[in-house]
């Protein structure tokens, strides 16, 4: 194929020629006319074989960035769909001028790369050759958003983003810096929707990671335990879109060794929270443990291990099983489709008062004045279980113990923990004053 550039020279020769040996004066103009015509049609041709040389381009360097994003994607040898639907993202920006074919069709080309190998070398070599410094930093930082896509920067996904800045010829140091200015303007999605974090010090957290560690901890993981947690998710994340990151998020810890020991996660729950919210994390790990209404050696061995780190005493322990059977047995822990911000009893009120409001149907039972049901020796052995008392405790004894449950459960403590923790807490101060009434009825006290 002959050269735009030569046949331009070559109609340039021509009129040069023409000039030189003469012509009459009216063929001046039209073969001048003529020549103007070539040069312009040749410019053009020019101009549009560059823009399509441009998008051939622009089209290969997409497709080597896709490849880096392919890598990232499956450094863990986990395809995650957040993961996946960011880098679709990215692909909208990459394309954003293209027509949507365009866009489908780059969509169904990463997948088949998620499915192949590839050499980043020789991508990296492609965009070091077309891409200038601050292109490639864009490119690092577009890396960073999709390995941070679930919230969790696995080892894999950083030494994988480290090896492919190396070849894009980016420093230790550069890299860290790009890292941390990434971080500073990552777009904070705990902003955007504050009860989705990821962090070791986070109640909702701590549940996520303990409750993997009470799946594995026979060996077997339940499709029933597995619905339970679902249903755990459902209670304490109020979004959709936050429970899908937090069922996400739980598979991966599950799938994955969890990216915090177990004496590190305890370690941080006892310097966050004090012994009510570490008892009610105890309770959601059991309700998860009798899934299939039997706790395994295994897991009861792990439950009480974790009951000690948390720093639970043994005789805590057994109240905090005894008043989990109770909530348990009544459905607290189903999923509330209502208003989650549920109303607690004012349970400073004497039994008395609290017997008037006949509409509290879980308090009913024991606000009769029936001596005779009250006082079933399952019931009040229970009772004195639940308020950690002997049964040849005094009558003060009772009160005192009664009293110092009611103020550490009070729900307002449970505030900064969420509606579900509220909630929670609030079926627990039901469960220890109804054991009340059953010990002030069995021994007449007022």
């Amino acid at each position: 194929m002959i050269s735009n550039k030569i046949i331009c020279g070559v109609a340039i020769a021509i009129g040069i020629l023409i000039l030189l040996f003469g012509a009459p004066v009216y063929c001046y103009y039209s073969i001048g006319l003529i020549l103007l015509s070539i040069v312009l049609l040749v410019y053009k041709d020019d101009t549009t074989t560059n823009e399509k040389q441009d998008e051939v381009n622009h089209h290969i360097v997409n497709h080597h960035i896709l490849i880096l994003l392919a890598e990232v994607v499956s450094a863990d040898n986990k395809q995650n769909d957040i993961e996946i639907e960011k880098v679709f993202s990215l692909i909208n920006k990459y394309y954003a001028n293209y027509r949507l074919n365009v866009l489908n069709d780059s969509k169904k080309g990463f997948r088949k790369l998620l499915k192949q190998r590839h050499d980043i070398n020789e991508s990296c070599g492609f965009l070091n050759i077309y891409l200038n410094k601050k292109a490639k930093e864009q490119i690092l930082i577009d890396l960073f958003s999709v390995a941070y896509a679930d919230n969790y920067f696995a080892i894999d996904e950083d030494l994988t983003i480290k090896r492919i800045a190396k070849r894009l010829y980016f420093s230790d140091n550069e890299y860290h810096m790009l890292y941390n200015r990434f971080l500073k303007e990552r777009p904070q999605e705990d902003e955007e929707d504050p009860e989705f974090t990821k962090n070791v010090s986070d109640f909702k957290y701590s549940i996520l990671l303990l409750l993997a560690e009470v799946m594995k901890a026979d060996n077997r993981l339940m499709s029933c335990e597995l619905d339970k947690v679902k249903l755990t998710i459902q209670r304490y994340y109020n979004t959709p879109a936050t429970q899908k990151k937090a069922l996400l998020q739980f598979k991966y810890i599950l799938d994955n060794p969890n990216p915090y020991s177990l004496k590190h996660i305890c370690e941080s729950i006892n310097k966050q929270f004090d012994i009510t919210s570490k008892s009610e994390i105890i309770m959601e790990l059991l309700e998860v443990a009798y899934a299939d209404d039997e706790v395994t050696l295994e897991e009861g061995e792990l439950l009480a291990k974790i009951a000690n780190m948390l720093n639970i005493k043994q005789d805590k322990y057994q109240r905090i099983r005894k008043i989990f059977k109770k909530k348990h047995k009544e459905g607290s822990y189903k999923y509330n489709t209502g208003n989650k911000q549920n109303k607690y009893d004012d349970y400073s009120k004497s039994s008395s008062n609290r017997s008037n409001e006949s509409k509290d149907n879980n308090n009913e039972s024991y606000h009769n004045t029936n001596k005779s049901n009250a006082s079933h020796s399952s019931d009040l052995n229970d009772a004195y279980e639940i308020l950690n008392v002997a049964d040849n405790a005094s009558d003060e004894e009772i009160k005192k113990a009664y009293r110092a449950l009611a103020k550490e459960y009070h729900p307002d403590r449970f505030s900064t923990l969420g509606e579900e923790a509220v909630r929670q807490a609030t079926e627990t101060m039901k469960q220890i004053n109804k054991a009340w009434d059953v010990e002030k009825v069995a021994r007449g006290m007022k």
